[in-house]
């Protein structure tokens, strides 16, 4: 009987040492949080930089067809031009 009461006493240690062990460390405590927190934050940031610099360095529209509207722009001045000069 002697051994077999020691034997439930340490049955019962290891669910009160995890309980106690749950209680006083918290998983996230405050600065856990607060640190995640300013983490996710500086993430954020630096996507947000990223892509305002990707916006820029791309342009809305490509090379080739900025010289075509430019070209077509040119044409329809010069058109007008020769149209009043004949009037």
């Amino acid at each position: 009987m002697v051994g077999q009461k020691g034997v439930q006493e340490r049955r019962r240690e290891v669910p009160l040492s995890i309980e106690c062990n749950m209680v006083h460390q918290p998983y996230l405590s405050g600065s856990h949080l607060m640190a995640f927190g300013l983490e996710f934050t500086h993430l954020a940031h630096a996507l947000l930089a990223l892509k305002f610099i990707l916006a820029f360095a791309i342009p809305d529209k490509p090379r080739h067809i900025q010289m075509k509207l430019a070209r077509l722009e040119f044409e329809s001045l010069e058109a007008l031009k020769q149209q009043t000069k004949h009037d």
